[in-house]
């Protein structure tokens, strides 16, 4: 089944087209927008001018020839705030239906705060949190609050941007006189309203229209992050394709999806897409909302969507169960597989390490290092650690290789200045590289080079019994 669904407002007209689907559920497989300002002229109880309507006439028209080209069973048509106040508003429907034959009706202002609300929580879930809803239009502005299945409050305010412009816009730009007073009138009309809804309370705010587009202008002015959030990968690419032609660069991408398989296929749309010379605003960080029943689920969702493009993940708890495999995912999956992790090659004190305090070494191997320094901070004995550059390498590894040679182990100790630091001359070496001693001793005159065990493992017990 195939059905047109056409919203007659006061600064523009929109038709969009789908396929429903057996289960209730509808896929877009056309939109049409023309901006012919409807409303220009023709609020405040003043009729609709004749220029309009027939600019208006003339794409209602051409909505009906596309609509009839994708053989749609039904066309549903709504007029809103222009139409409804004007008193040849139910002449102008009249009009549409001997020219085009659409049946148009009118709405409330409640009504249309209504279906906006329905709409946007379909678009966009919402989970089961409040989410208030902004529809700025060219003769009204729609605020709602609820969840996906319930509407708590909803009004419609005459505060579209054909009605104050006509209002208040005397100059262009605007004045700075005009601007007041235009701020105080909305804050005159909003205040009490937008206290409810605080006092209420809300998850996240949905802007709709394309006048919310004036959400980037104010990006760009105070050169804050936007994110750009829409139903489909298409609606996504002209929405940031709007953004950045108004010079907005700083911004996220988000695509809400029913589950998970959903959203990692939109993730890798997105990316896909993004290769495309025409579809490269499509290039910037998406985000993924993940919400789970348990943990378990949770990690595995956010991890796939983190291995698939997801470059900012929200999720809905802070238990480090959650967490911590998360974050170790993250850092881990950008490594370069050909260079080993590697930590800062210098003299690391573990514990109080003093004077006496005995001195170790070995690679800069980051697995090493941290195996390494655990033994010793839980051996309870404070040491100074010394890690070789040796380009990440493990003990043998780096042996072979000739970078943990017992002259390039002494030529870093005298480098790093520890002579100067410590009192002892006792030097403890991986247990893999005995064969180093001989060389190491030879090069560090007055230094003791003691064997170490060759498993960290066996670390605590070593220490505790040469610290006796």
């Amino acid at each position: 089944m195939h059905l047109a669904a056409i919203d007659i407002g006061t600064n523009s007209l929109h038709m969009i087209i789908v396929r429903v689907a057996a289960d209730g559920g509808f896929e877009v497989i056309g939109r049409e927008k023309d901006m012919v300002r409807l409303g220009a002229g023709g609020l405040e109880g003043r009729p609709l001018n004749d220029g309009a309507m027939d600019a208006a006439l003339q794409t209602l028209a051409r909505f009906k020839r596309l609509a009839e080209s994708r053989d749609v069973d039904d066309i549903i048509a709504v007029a809103t705030s222009a139409v409804r106040e004007a008193p040849n508003g139910g002449d102008f429907l009249q009009a549409v239906q001997e020219r085009t034959g659409i049946q148009a009706r009118i709405i409330t202002g409640i009504q249309e705060a209504r279906l906006i609300h329905r709409a946007a929580v379909h678009g966009i879930d919402v989970g089961g949190g409040k989410a208030v809803v902004i529809d700025i239009g060219g003769g009204s502005t729609e605020i709602t609050c609820g969840t996906a299945s319930t509407i708590d409050q909803a009004r419609s305010f005459r505060l579209g941007v054909i009605r104050l412009g006509e209002r208040f816009a005397q100059t262009d730009p605007l004045s700075d006189s005009d601007e007041r007073k235009l701020v105080r009138h909305i804050e005159y009309e909003l205040e009490h309203y937008l206290r409810d809804l605080g006092q209420a309370g809300y998850a996240r705010v949905i802007g709709t229209s394309g006048t919310v587009l004036s959400v980037g202008a104010l990006a760009l002015k105070h050169q804050a992050p936007l994110v750009a959030r829409a139903a489909d990968p298409d609606a996504l690419a002209a929405l940031t394709a709007k953004l950045v032609g108004m010079g907005v660069q700083d911004l996220v991408l988000e695509l809400p999806a029913e589950n998970p398989a959903a959203a990692l296929q939109y993730n890798t749309v997105i990316r896909k897409m993004a290769l495309k010379a025409s579809h490269q605003p499509l290039g910037y960080p998406i985000l993924n909302v993940v919400t789970a029943r348990d943990l378990p689920s949770l990690v595995a969702d956010a991890s796939t969507l983190l291995l698939k493009y997801a470059s900012i993940l929200v999720v809905d708890t802070l238990q480090c169960q959650a967490l911590l495999p998360l974050m170790m995912l993250r850092q881990n999956i950008y490594t370069d597989p050909q260079k080993p992790i590697q930590v800062e090659p210098k003299v690391y004190p573990i514990g109080e390490a003093g004077a006496n305090s005995p001195v170790l070494v070995t690679t800069n191997f980051s697995l090493t290092y941290f195996l390494v320094s655990g033994e010793i901070e839980n051996s309870g004995v404070p040491a100074h650690l010394a890690i070789v550059e040796c380009e990440g390498m493990s003990v043998l590894t780096a042996w072979a290789a000739g970078k943990f040679s017992g002259a390039k182990v002494a030529a870093f100790l005298k480098a790093s200045g520890l002579e100067a630091q410590v009192a002892t001359r006792r030097l403890i070496i991986p247990g893999y590289v005995a064969q180093i001693s001989g060389e190491l001793e030879e090069s560090l005159p007055g230094w003791e080079v003691v064997v170490g065990p060759q498993e960290a493992s066996d670390l605590g017990p070593f220490l505790k019994l040469h610290a006796a």
